[in-house]
């Protein structure tokens, strides 16, 4: 089986969510692709943002997606389609990816049948409220 590894950070200063493209981790840095604007000429050109480890949040991609087949990562909140579970966050508790759910007690392990049934609707840096913090 084949899972994609990917990462998305969080720069806690600037308070923005970037997808990572490359970690040099000899050097704690984490890249982004920053895409520029080249004024009257509308001409755009990429270069590569790079954040030590201690500006930013690392979030690994969990394999999973929800409903809608978006990648589902660390530290999004998922809402489930009915009333059943309540509103969870994502994060990695013993070997497993798992949503604990609002109130922080209990947790359930996720795989994709489940997922397919919840919506991400935030994470936890951008969106806390959600989880009542």
């Amino acid at each position: 089986m084949n899972r994609e590894i990917k990462y998305r950070a969080f720069r806690i200063k600037e308070k923005r969510m970037f997808e990572v493209v490359d970690i040099i981790f000899y050097e704690e840095i984490v890249c982004e692709l920053v895409t520029l604007n080249a004024g009257m000429m509308g001409l755009e050109h990429e270069v590569i943002g790079e954040h030590d480890f201690d500006d930013v949040i690392l979030m690994q991609f969990i394999g999973l997606t929800d409903k809608h087949r978006k990648y589902i990562y660390e530290g999004d909140i998922l809402k489930h389609s009915t009333k059943e579970y309540p509103i969870g966050s994502v994060e990695f508790h013993d070997g497993s990816f798992v949503a604990r759910w609002k109130g922080g007690k209990s947790f359930e392990v996720l795989y994709q049948r489940l997922c397919r049934h919840f919506n991400i609707i935030g994470n936890l840096y951008e969106h806390k409220e959600l989880l009542g913090v």
